[in-house]
């Protein structure tokens, strides 16, 4: 089981690798492929330097520091949620949150909003710490980004945002509509540790 963060990248995304081969060719060892002395490098190293939008604000493709930025574009929030994302404090969950604002909750009610569990959405609205990796991105950011909060704008992460974390570099295009963008990259490899594991293979079969 490794981490992404092993390779410097601001995310705790735990999986499971399963690497598989003939008897008579070395085996890898997992501290071969992997530094573990890293220290958790913080969310905003990623993402930090884009231009700061607001809720349903930024642009799909524009310019940025000489270089071209596609999908840096936040989701719209109703107000209703806006009020609890800017109420949020960083590192703070839903859970932690509720039972301190009756009367906002009370009010989301009366307004039609859905008023979530405790014990099955403790983490439905999330914001993130800005110098400790993000939790792990997710394909299900494409139904609402409520548990990614950013965490000095108030809104959810944009595509861009999501793809730094997963460690795309900016070049990458991805298509589609915000939504499928989204699933494109919660249900990717990050890039980095697919190369760290490629070069170890590499390496172990004696190829240069």
């Amino acid at each position: 089981v490794v981490d992404a963060s092993w390779m410097g990248l601001p995310q705790r995304r735990r999986r499971l690798i399963l690497i598989a081969s003939r008897h008579d060719v070395r085996q890898l060892e997992v501290s071969e492929i992997f530094p573990r002395d890293r220290n958790d490098e913080p969310l905003l190293s990623a993402i930090g330097d884009l231009p700061p939008v607001g809720a349903n604000e930024g642009r799909w493709y524009g310019r940025f520091a000489d270089r071209v930025v596609t999908g840096h574009r936040a989701r719209f929030h109703n107000s209703d949620d806006l009020e609890i994302i800017r109420l949020l404090k960083p590192g703070q969950r839903y859970s932690d949150f509720v039972d301190s604002q009756p009367a906002l909750i009370a009010r989301r009610a009366a307004n039609g909003r859905a008023v979530y569990s405790t014990k099955s959405f403790a983490d439905k609205f999330a914001k993130l710490l800005a110098n400790k990796p993000s939790r792990t991105i997710v394909a299900h950011l494409e139904r609402d980004g409520n548990g990614y909060i950013h965490p000095n704008q108030d809104r959810s992460l944009t595509p861009r945002e999501a793809a730094r974390i997963q460690g795309f570099p900016d070049d990458f295009c991805f298509t589609g509509s915000q939504g499928h963008q989204f699933i494109q990259t919660g249900n990717a490899f990050p890039p980095p540790l697919a190369r760290a594991i490629a070069q170890a293979i590499v390496s172990s079969l004696g190829k240069d």
